[in-house]
């Protein structure tokens, strides 16, 4: 899962976040399942989406559990971390998010994933795809060639 920390997020930063992405996956997603907000819909991703030939499958308007994987990420975000702190400064945003980040992608064990974590799940799939002759993309972030999206929170500053 990618966590862009900024004051502002805007459709040219999104775009930024998913080339990064892509660079480290080697590869780039069959589609970006994501809502309907302003970052996810603007010009610059449906322009970048063809270039990559990467398809969009938007869920419907008030229906999160189109979107499970990605819900589930942000619930839990919420209710842990951004619901209990008050971040001072945009660093200290970023540097607390990473934290719980990298906790809960490489050291917390997720039901849904057979009490694996989402890195050590990645890297079953992984192996299993290379075995198969063919690579398949799994755990946080793409998921059978699925790259999931949303918009979590609105960083406000707190003073």
């Amino acid at each position: 899962m990618a966590d862009l920390v900024a004051s502002s997020i805007d459709a040219d930063a999104t775009v930024g976040v998913l080339d990064k992405i892509i660079a480290e996956q080697g590869t780039h997603p069959r589609f970006i399942r994501c809502d309907n907000s302003p970052e996810l819909t603007a010009a610059a991703l449906q322009d970048w989406c063809p270039l990559t030939d990467t398809g969009t499958a938007y869920i419907d308007p008030g229906a999160p559990w189109q979107n499970p994987q990605v819900e589930s990420y942000a619930s839990r975000m919420r209710d842990e971390l951004l619901a209990i702190e008050q971040f001072d400064t945009l660093l200290e945003a970023q540097l607390l998010i990473a934290d719980w980040t990298t906790e809960y992608n490489e050291h917390r064990p997720h039901s849904t994933l057979g009490m694996l974590t989402p890195t050590e799940y990645a890297q079953q799939w992984r192996l299993y795809a290379t075995i198969g002759g063919r690579w398949v993309r799994a755990g946080s972030l793409m998921v059978g060639g699925v790259c999931h999206l949303t918009p979590v929170w609105s960083m406000r500053r707190s003073r």
